[in-house]
């Protein structure tokens, strides 16, 4: 097997480089601990009621007493699909 003439780099040449693998690799290990968040739907306080088959002061009292949160969105209050799931699981 033929040996090739070792490569020379200079000391501030190699420091950058291994800085430039260092923000590489930091980079991708941050992508995969937090990943973008994903789209949410929002559901109208009618619709969460028509979903949960009660009336919707029952879904305001639901929001005032802390078991769903509701955000405003342009104005109206809504709800995330998420936590009408995370309610139908605490309920089963």
């Amino acid at each position: 097997m033929a040996r090739s003439a070792p490569l020379l780099v200079t000391d501030a040449q190699f420091d950058a480089l291994a800085e430039r693998i260092a923000d590489k690799i930091a980079a991708k290990l941050n992508s995969v601990a937090n990943p973008p968040p994903t789209p949410t739907s929002y559901l109208t306080i009618r619709q969460c009621a028509e979903r949960l088959s009660v009336s919707t002061a029952t879904v305001w009292r639901r929001i005032r007493g802390g078991e769903l949160t509701a955000t405003k969105i342009g104005g109206s209050t809504r709800i995330a699909e998420c936590e009408l799931q995370k309610l139908a699981g605490g309920a089963s």
